[in-house]
């Protein structure tokens, strides 16, 4: 490793350290994070006895997804970890460095091109794909064991990287193993093991005899398994409408989505310029030379299959690893033949690529962070208040209403989830109970309400589904003001304006679920309401409201009280 190669992936190191420290000061689970074993675990990720039930179910059973090998490895960080959610962290952050790891040596192993391997990993490394950030998002198994199957691969064949028959009986074994781990990771790892089986057929093909067959039936047994699973999958994002049609303007939408943050934004599309520039010359002198036509198509064929899936699915930047690891690999398939052509020109390159790539995508990434930190904060501080409350003697409550029209399912399920249960599996606190409107009414005594809803709106009956017509019975509100982050805010203010100075724009890259971190703006907080931002930054109001005042006379207007949020002074987070 030269120099140049070294002292960069320690400046990346440096500039995803203060996201790292962010992650290991966030306060609390964000939204899948306690709802997992209720649509993947049966409804217990705690016990250690159920994991073989919950392993079996996943394998064979589950209607909704097939990802036995996530559900395996979440369940045992439920029952190790519990709530100390900056240790799955730590274990998501090793998982990213590990695969930026194979990314890098995959490359050297192919293409012997030491700056073609730094451009593909820098690339994973500082797309602003949310990979850490949700760390239940379990697309990243699938990156990892993708990786690992093909550094194992390409690191233990000779000339023909897909000929398995040279493989002694252990070497066999742990490919067998690397390709089933890929295989049960997600669904999406099909678009990955598909390619792969076929070449590994396709190359295998003047070996025709027992034992070629006896060796390659293992894989077609695990992809047609696979295969058959998925097919018989229902999940409820799916893009299929009711009527089991294509919704083409969904699809259209997802594929457009898709790329605009698979190519990161730049002003006038430097970026994607020079990233298209580097995959069509390299591909046509790869084309002409004869090189890496086979990682070609492996990688080519996953990124479209991968596309294909998610657009299927629904385009969330969370379920991009896949596609952006393929687009990793093919960049340094390409820049390393670019470079052997054109070595004096290939410098430029790289120096150009590696000090304009952080400078468009760093801001995003940070931005992405801040809104985590934001978001998790503020839903802690709303904990601590309603657990004082109730030991007061209020009972806690949400509406309830869905499609936009309060908190958004996710977040009020948390909530929900939290006091009912995980408060006392994870951290042994006391099962609290929790009144959700549309399900079980309004509580019979005094209680905390927690929603978006403004004082003039529920005083203008936008309660009255549930008998509340008017501010009659809310004695109080209050919402905790949004300041005091301390040290991350300013560094993404800072990165904030200057993208705002050079002119970069782009997508929020968190966009299917909360929060959407590019409505925050150059001054970072955004303490406002509006109906465009309710699912994704608030406002979160929290009432005492009494129903035996329900009758009473309403008052005109309600005061919110701020509220100081909760400081940890002295720490990094805020």
């Amino acid at each position: 490793m030269t120099k140049f190669v070294k002292y960069y992936f320690i400046f990346g190191a440096f500039l995803l350290s203060f996201p790292f420290l962010l992650s290991q000061n966030l306060p609390f689970a964000y939204w899948d994070w306690l709802m997992v074993p209720y649509y993947q675990l049966q409804g217990d990720a705690v016990t250690p006895s159920k994991v073989p039930q919950n392993l079996f179910f996943s394998l064979f059973l589950d209607e909704v997804q097939f990802r036995p090998l996530a559900a395996f490895l979440t369940n045992l960080q439920y029952i190790i970890l519990k709530g100390e959610f900056w240790a799955w962290y730590l274990i998501r952050w090793a998982i990213f460095g590990l695969t930026i790891y194979l990314i890098y040596k995959i490359i050297i192993e192919i293409t012997k091109s030491e700056k073609a391997a730094l451009l593909s990993a820098v690339f994973f490394m500082l797309h602003p794909m949310p990979l850490v950030k949700d760390v239940l998002s379990q697309d990243a198994y699938v990156v990892l064991f993708a990786s690992l199957t093909i550094f194992y691969l390409v690191s233990s064949t000779g000339e023909n990287k897909f000929n398995i028959d040279n493989f002694n009986k252990v070497q066999y074994s742990i490919f067998l193993f690397l390709f089933a781990l890929t295989s049960f990771s997600k669904e999406i790892a099909l678009a990955f093991t598909l390619p792969l089986t076929a070449l590994i057929l396709f190359n295998n093909r003047k070996n025709f005899s027992f034992i070629s067959i006896a060796k390659t039936s293992p894989f077609l047994t695990i992809l047609g398994f696979s295969i058959f699973r998925i097919l018989g999958v229902n999940h409820p994002t799916s893009r299929l409408n009711e009527s089991n049609t294509l919704d083409f303007n969904a699809i259209r939408w997802g594929i457009n989505r898709i790329f605009d943050i698979l190519f990161p934004n730049s002003p006038f599309f430097i970026l994607s310029a020079i990233i298209l520039a580097i995959l069509v010359f390299g591909l046509i002198l790869c084309i002409i030379r004869g090189k890496y036509l086979a990682f070609f198509f492996l990688y080519g064929i996953t990124l479209c299959l991968s596309v294909a899936i998610i657009v299927l699915t629904y385009p969330c930047p969370k379920y991009l690893p896949t596609p952006v690891l393929c687009l990793s690999l093919l960049i340094g398939f390409a820049s390393a033949e670019l470079f052997k052509q054109f070595y004096k020109s290939s410098i430029i390159l790289i120096v150009l690529f590696c000090l304009i790539y952080p400078a468009f995508t760093l801001p995003n990434i940070y931005s992405q962070w801040f809104a985590m930190q934001q978001s998790l904060y503020e839903m802690s501080d709303i904990i601590q208040f309603m657990y004082q409350k109730n030991t007061e003697g209020y009972a806690l409550a949400l509406t309830g209403l869905t499609k936009g029209e309060d908190i958004p399912w996710e977040k009020g399920a948390t909530f929900s989830e939290f006091f009912k249960n995980a408060s006392n599996h994870l951290y042994k606190h006391k099962n609290t109970e929790f009144f959700v409107f549309s399900q079980d009414g309004i509580p019979p005594r005094p209680f905390v309400l927690l929603t978006g809803f403004l004082p003039d709106e529920i005083g203008k009956g936008k309660l009255a589904e549930f008998g509340i017509d008017s501010l009659a019975g809310f004695t109080s509100a209050y919402e905790f003001e949004r300041n005091h982050f301390g040290f991350f805010a300013k560094v993404t203010e800072s990165l904030k304006k200057f993208e705002q100075f050079i002119g970069n724009t782009h997508p929020p890259t968190i966009d299917c679920a909360s929060p959407m971190p590019s409505t925050f703006g150059n001054d970072i907080v955004n303490p406002d309401f509006s109906e465009g931002n309710r699912l994704t930054s608030g406002s979160h109001l929290l009432y005492l409201v009494d129903p035996a005042k329900f009758d009473l006379p309403a008052s005109s207007e309600l005061e919110i009280t701020l509220l100081i949020p909760n400081r940890k002074f002295g720490a990094f987070g805020r």
